[in-house]
C-alpha cells in the first residue's frame, strides 16, 4: 500500500513541471520573440548588450482525492469466469501550485546580420 501511494504520489508531482522557452545560442532575438510573445522586458548592459527577459508563471489546481482500483479475475474449472473488484478512494485536500520561471536571454548585436543574436541564456525561479 505504501509503494503504490509513493507512486500516486509521483505521477501527480510529474504534472508540476513548467515547461521552458527553448532555445538555441546563435539565433536571432526575432525567433524567440516569435515563439514566446512581446510580454518581455529589454536590460540595457553597460557593455552595448541587451538582455530580453520573459517571465513565465504556470498554475496547476488539483482537486484531491486518490482512488485505487484493485481486480482479480479467476478461471473455474467448470468454465465459469470470476471477477472481483473493489476501489478504495481515499480523502485528500486539494492544492493549487504556481511556478514563476524567469527566463533572460542575453544577447549582442550582429552588424552582418542586422540582428540582436542570443550570446546566452539564463533562467531562475522555482521549478525551472
Amino acid at each position: 500500500m505504501k509503494e503504490t501511494l509513493i507512486t500516486i504520489f509521483a505521477l501527480v508531482l510529474s504534472g508540476c513541471v513548467v515547461v521552458q522557452p527553448k532555445a538555441s545560442i546563435g539565433s536571432p532575438i526575432e525567433e524567440i520573440i516569435e515563439l514566446y510573445g512581446p510580454d518581455y522586458k529589454i536590460i540595457e548592459k553597460k557593455n552595448g548588450r541587451r538582455a530580453y527577459e520573459w517571465t513565465v508563471t504556470e498554475t496547476i489546481d488539483n482537486p484531491g482525492g486518490i482512488t485505487i482500483e484493485k481486480s482479480n479475475t479467476e478461471h473455474k474449472k467448470n468454465g465459469w469466469e470470476v471477477t472481483t473488484s473493489a476501489s478504495i478512494t481515499i480523502p485528500t485536500r486539494g492544492f493549487t501550485t504556481k511556478h514563476t520561471c524567469r527566463y533572460k536571454y542575453n544577447t549582442r548585436y550582429k552588424q552582418e546580420r542586422s540582428a540582436w543574436i542570443v550570446t546566452s541564456i539564463e533562467k531562475s525561479g522555482g521549478g525551472c
